[in-house]
């Protein structure tokens, strides 16, 4: 009987854990301690000079997975985010919602949201709701748990997240008004602000970058990785610096950066634009990345000579790796797939009209 069966351990973050917090995209990667000291600093710099203007933030990269009751809620929500999507309340440079499973009757409907854009356009991809559109998006929703990277939040962008955070399913409710009640709050909606969260050249890298690698060759993963114990999550985040700082996935120029980096000069460069590690607290860590098919094939092997990679396998506090995927792959290539009991991945389908964005889709690919 289903009210029988184990309970499925939840993935919830506590908390920004306060110390390394890295994102690969504006890093460069030669493993000089010096080189990446002098690149956190200058973006340290960078958002100390916006801190004093509320209104002026830096581009985001939203991760949201949202759970809706069944299969019929579900597509009702997909329906209404098609329509926002068409008016245009979406993130610039990407946004797709993705299905993770349908759900039935007795299994949630579960959405993975990805988009990257700028602070004017998270504002409006909320603002520009009805009144009744945020009303059944909010009755549809079981939970709603979302993280927003950016290097500089606006003003405007946190105010909107606590009121969000603060909407219970009961606000202006159609079910409310049939006599029904619904208090519970669904979203839980973090900002991830830090320095090591910016991009380069802004919004405009990732989509260079997806115009280059297109659609066939793209693959989008958000990992959640969990352990037993700290020091076991301080020996995954070394094998995460060890990879992106691999040959394999480093270059000293890519077509889709800009040409002139005259604060690095020939150091490597990350060969994605989207690399984000974030230590939720001790022992969990979220990994967002947008990556081409060739260079994440090329990981496997990597991890089969790489120290660091083995130490995480081996230790028996390593719990689960679970990654969440879109892309022509089956995840076998990835760092920890080889440890079969504890990796898992789960295939995303896009369900938005544009296949992936609007950049591509304008061109046709």
């Amino acid at each position: 009987m289903a009210n029988n069966a184990p309970q499925q351990q939840e993935w919830v973050p506590k908390s920004h854990f306060v110390g390394a917090r890295f994102g690969t995209l504006s890093r460069a990667s030669a493993g000089k301690a010096k080189l990446f000291a002098q690149l956190i600093e200058e973006e340290s710099q960078e958002k100390a000079a916006m801190d004093g203007r509320p209104d002026i933030g830096t581009a985001f990269v939203e991760v949201a997975f949202v759970s809706c009751k069944d299969d019929r809620d579900g597509k009702e929500y997909t329906s209404i985010m098609k329509d926002l999507e068409n008016r245009g309340a979406k993130g610039e440079a990407f946004f797709q919602l993705f299905e993770l499973a349908p759900g039935s009757g007795v299994t949630f409907s579960k959405y993975m949201l990805v988009a990257v854009g700028s602070p004017a356009t998270f504002v409006s991809l909320h603002e520009d709701r009805s009144a009744d559109e945020v009303a059944k998006m909010t009755q549809l929703v079981k939970k709603y748990q979302s993280t927003v990277y950016t290097c500089k939040a606006t003003a405007r962008m946190k105010e909107l997240v606590e009121e969000i955070n603060n909407r219970s399913q009961d606000d202006r409710s159609i079910m409310a008004v049939q006599g029904h009640t619904y208090t519970s709050k669904v979203h839980s909606i973090e900002i991830a602000e830090d320095a090591a969260f910016s991009f380069e050249t802004g919004m405009s890298l990732v989509q260079k970058y997806l115009a280059h690698v297109k659609e066939a060759n793209l693959n989008i993963r958000v990992e959640r990785i969990s352990t037993k114990d700290a020091a076991t999550m301080d020996k995954v985040l070394s094998a995460y610096t060890d990879l992106f700082t691999s040959p394999h996935r480093t270059a000293t120029a890519q077509p889709w950066r800009p040409e002139v980096r005259q604060s690095i000069g020939v150091s490597t460069l990350p060969n994605t634009p989207v690399a984000f590690i974030q230590r939720v607290d001790e022992s969990h860590t979220e990994v967002v990345i947008f990556d081409d098919l060739a260079t994440f094939a090329q990981d496997e092997a990597f991890a089969a000579t790489s120290e660091s990679i083995k130490a995480v396998l081996a230790d028996e506090n390593f719990e689960t790796c679970n990654v969440f995927y879109f892309g022509k792959t089956d995840c076998k290539s990835h760092i920890f797939a080889s440890n079969a009991a504890k990796f898992s991945a789960h295939k995303a389908s896009p369900k938005l009209d544009n296949p992936i964005s609007d950049l591509l889709a304008s061109m046709k690919l």
